[in-house]
């Protein structure tokens, strides 16, 4: 009877465990990007010109569904935008995409970096970035 018991509590321990360590899995993988996330968490410090009205509304869509959608969109409507917005939303881009593909990450900043003066609005958000790229 004794071996019964302790069978039976070692198996509802197991239990216990295994259900937990299910839960904290799947909480893990929706925190690490299963969901994609919004490309932007703040706002820019300074309105940077270059992008016409017009776009806003998709550019807003397209950060919203993520890296992959967030290229496509840079892609096609990269020849209606000027710098220095443009350099910020490929910034933007390169941020969305550095956990997964870190090389194109790098790779977008370094064009970015190579094309903007010194004199530009974008060179504080180039220098608070240049740890991560560089």
């Amino acid at each position: 009877m004794l071996r019964i018991i302790i069978v039976g509590l070692i198996l509802w321990g197991a239990y216990v465990v295994a259900s937990y360590l299910s839960k904290e899995y799947n909480r893990a993988k929706v925190e690490t990007g299963e969901a994609p996330a919004p490309v932007r968490q703040t706002a820019p410090a300074v309105e940077l010109t270059g992008l016409p009205p017009a776009l806003a509304p998709s550019l807003d869509a397209a950060q919203s569904r993520g890296p992959a959608t967030f290229k496509k969109w840079i892609e096609i409507n990269r020849k209606h935008i000027r710098d220095p917005k443009l350099g910020d939303i490929q910034l933007d881009y390169a941020v969305a995409v550095a956990r997964q593909n870190s090389a194109e990450a790098k790779s977008v900043y370094a064009e970015v970096k190579a094309r903007t003066p010194s004199n530009s609005p974008l060179q504080p958000r180039l220098k608070r970035l240049s740890s991560s790229f560089e």
